[in-house]
Order: C-alpha cells, then structure tokens, then sequence
C-alpha cells in the first residue's frame, strides 16, 4: 500500500534565503559606495575633531574646480639657474637733470616752451626782463672806457718816471687803479655772462633789459612753472631740463648677496607696471656704501636701449641677476605670486582641497619656479589659476569676518 505523503515545500525558506543575500550585498555595497564618496568629498578629509576647515586651507566643488580652470604639476629636481630679484629705479645722473632759476629776480617776459618738448642745448627756453640787466651793461661800458684810459695813463706815467719827471708814488697808483678796473670788468663780465649775455657784443646804442634763459644741454622739458608778466625770485625754478641719454637702473643689493654680484654681469629687467617688456641691462659698478636701515648696496646698471620711450625716470623696476645653474625642487612656472609678505603658492592636497602656503627662499627661473626651502619631493602645486585660487581665498576671508 502506497502512501501518499504530503512532502515538505522549501520554496519559501530558499527565497527568503536569496532575499538575505542580495539585502546583505547591496548593504555592503551601500557601505563601500558610502566610504568612497567620502573619500572623494573635500569635508570629510582631514578636518578638525569638529568637522570644521582647517585654517588656511580652500575648499572647492567639482563645479568650481572646473570653472577654475587649474593646472597642477608635481614638485621634483629640475637643472634650475639660481637668479637674484631686484627691485630698483630708472634714474638719471644728478648731472643731466637741470632745474633753471633766474640769475636775478626778473620778469617773464615771454614762455617758448612747453612741458614734454625736446629742446636742444643752448636753446632760449624763455625770456626775462629787469631795469638791473640795463644797470650791469652800463656799468660794464663804463669801466670798459675808464680801463682804457688807465692803460694809457699808466703807460704815459711810466714814460714820465723814466725821465724822472713824477714822483713813483703817482706811477704806483695808476698802475693799482688799472688792476682794480680789470678785476671789476670782469666781475661784471661774468654776471653777464650768467644772464646769457656777451660782454664784449653789447652796444652803447641798444642797451635793453632783457636776457634769456638757456637750456644747458639737448634733452625734454619736465616743467614750466612761469607765465608772461610774472615776477620771479631767484629761489623760483621757472623750468626743468632732463637729458635721457644716459639712464640707467639703480637696483637694491642686499648685504649677504654682495659675493655673488660682479660688474660686467648681464641682467635683465621689466617695469613694474608693465612686466611684459623685458629690457638688457649690465652691471656697470656696485656702491661701497651700505645702508644702515636696509642693509643694501647700489648697484648700478647699463641699458641697452635707454632711449626706448616707454622708459621714463622714477619708474620701478623688477630685476633679475642670473646666477650657476644647480638641481633645485621646483614646478613649472605659474606657481608663484608675489605677495607684500613674499612668494606664495598653492598645494593641492586632495580633490578639492587646496593649502595656501607662503615660500622661504622661492624664485622664479625661466620655464620652472622654484619652490625654496621645506617643500618635499612629490607634492603637487597649482600652476595654473593660482590667482584665481588666492581670490577665492580672500574672499572667503572676507565673508568670514563680515559674520
């Protein structure tokens, strides 16, 4: 007899069974999903105890990093030229610089130039006028005429004293009476002269109280500080004359750099204001005086095209002193910027995190940056959009304070 026993249905263990398993994977896989994300996640990386961003440190989005356009490069040993930066001036020679004042309180009777005109040396810059230019041409007429009757006195006297027929003592102060009307003569003649006027051309006739003001050399007028009808002192600078054809740069050399720095060296520089422009230049001597306060040296160089006319004295200047090549740790060029404090550059530290960091001893060299002294091998910078990260940063910190 054959039973018909019920036999036993698993199904519904065996379904729970793979219900648990996939639950189970898909948890584990949440959890692996979970921890990866945070790995990607700026905030959750290397934060304070209380989840809050370390001081210094920038943090961005996978949207801003993309708008920030940045390029990144791994800090490693590049055949680097050491360099010197200088900060100088353009600056002429004292001796090609000139500030006119009239010889002797005067009129303006008239102005011929005008600031930023090229003039030429000799040439009459303005006129002036005063009763006491007529006053020294009289003078200088009338002694003219009393030496030449002393000159003949003197020699009829001299005659007479050989015939003894004056006493020595008339012959004596005749002769002492010439030699005082030619040293007034020319005491008079070198005051005219000083009014830009010739002794021995004035005439009798056509005395006048004008005389002008020369310009000493070739070179551009810097300022007019007169105007027709105007009453100058002699304290009064009426116009400045500058020569440019000897500029030259005058660079800061700090004390412990002096080993280093040659004359006949070659240079190169660009404006402050215009850093695109690189100019040549060669040091032509280094000062023997130090500066007490900021322990530099003058050093003063050569330009090569001096009379390039984008260069104007007083303008600041960037220099740099090329010096040995050595193996130096460094990036590509564009990791730098220039603070008041000094160079400063951004490590990126993870996706997303960036770490402003101010450099010790850093230049910049050709195609590479040097990043100076405490940097290790293997670290990656920002060398490209560095600005727009230091930006970023600034304005961070002035949302911080404004709450």
């Amino acid at each position: 007899m054959i039973h018909n026993y019920p036999i036993p249905s698993f199904r519904p263990r065996a379904e729970f069974f793979l219900l648990y398993l996939l639950l189970s994977f898909t948890a584990c896989s949440s959890q692996q999903d979970g921890e990866a994300d945070q790995a990607n996640d700026p905030k959750k990386i290397g934060t304070t105890q209380d989840g809050a961003q370390p001081a210094g440190e920038i943090w961005l989005t996978s949207e801003q990093e993309r708008l920030a356009d940045l390029s990144t490069d791994t800090a490693r040993l590049n055949a680097v030229g050491d360099e010197l930066v200088l900060n100088g001036l353009l600056e002429v020679p004292p001796q090609h610089y000139a500030r006119l004042h009239a010889p002797i309180p005067a009129f303006v009777k008239s102005v011929r130039v005008k600031e930023g005109e090229k003039v030429s040396q000799g040439q009459v810059l303005m006129v002036l006028e005063h009763p006491d230019a007529v006053e020294l041409q009289r003078s200088y007429l009338e002694n003219s005429a009393r030496i030449s009757f002393l000159e003949a006195e003197t020699e009829r006297q001299e005659i007479l004293a050989q015939k003894q027929a004056t006493d020595r003592r008339t012959l004596e102060q005749t002769r002492a009476d010439y030699r005082s009307s030619l040293a007034q003569r020319a005491s008079l003649a070198a005051q005219l002269q000083r009014l830009h006027i010739d002794p021995t051309r004035i005439d009798a006739k056509q005395i006048s109280g004008e005389f002008p003001v020369k310009s000493p050399f070739s070179g551009y007028v810097t300022t007019v500080n007169a105007f027709p009808g105007q009453f100058t002192e002699r304290t009064g600078e009426l116009v400045g004359v500058l020569d440019l054809s000897h500029m030259h740069v005058e660079l800061d050399l700090p004390e412990a750099h002096l080993p280093q720095v040659q004359p006949k060296m070659t240079f190169t520089f660009s404006l402050t204001r215009v850093p695109t422009q690189v100019f040549d230049a060669e040091i032509f001597s280094i000062g023997r005086e130090l500066n007490p306060e900021r322990r530099t040296v003058r050093v003063h160089g050569h330009i090569d095209r001096e009379q390039d006319p984008i260069l104007r004295p007083g303008m600041s200047v960037l220099a740099r002193i090329p010096l040995r090549t050595n193996n130096r740790l460094s990036v590509s060029s564009g990791a730098l910027l220039q603070t008041e404090t000094g160079w400063v550059a951004f490590q990126k530290l993870a996706p997303g995190r960036y770490r402003r960091v101010a450099l010790k001893g850093a230049f910049m060299s050709g195609p590479f940056d040097a990043l100076g002294e405490g940097i290790e091998a293997g670290t990656i910078w920002v060398t490209k959009g560095a600005g727009r990260l230091d930006a970023h940063a600034s304005a961070e910190s002035e949302h911080a304070d404004a709450h």
